[in-house]
C-alpha cells in the first residue's frame, strides 16, 4: 500500500520530533552534571579559602611560625604518598 504524501510529511515530524525529544533529555544530563561539578568546585574552593585563613590567621594560641609549622605537618600527614 503506497503512502501518500501527507502520511510520509508526518512520519518525517515525528522522526523529528523523537530527535528533539532526545537532544533535550541530553541536554538536561548535561546540565545537572554541569551543575554538580560546579557544586564541587565550590564547595573546594571555599574549603581551601578556609584552610587559607586559618593559615593567616592563627586562633590557637600559637605565634605564625609555630602554626605555620603544624600545618606544614598536618598537610604532610594527610597528604598520600
Amino acid at each position: 500500500m503506497k503512502k501518500s504524501a501527507q502520511d510520509k510529511e508526518i512520519e518525517k515530524l515525528k522522526m523529528q520530533v523523537d530527535k528533539l525529544k532526545k537532544e533535550k533529555v541530553s541536554l538536561q544530563r548535561d546540565k545537572r552534571n554541569l551543575m554538580g561539578r560546579l557544586s564541587t568546585a565550590q564547595s573546594r574552593n571555599a574549603k581551601y579559602r578556609s584552610a587559607l585563613k586559618k593559615k593567616e590567621k592563627p586562633n590557637v594560641g600559637l605565634d605564625q611560625k609555630t602554626f605555620e609549622q603544624m600545618m606544614n605537618l598536618l598537610d604532610d600527614i594527610i597528604t598520600p604518598v
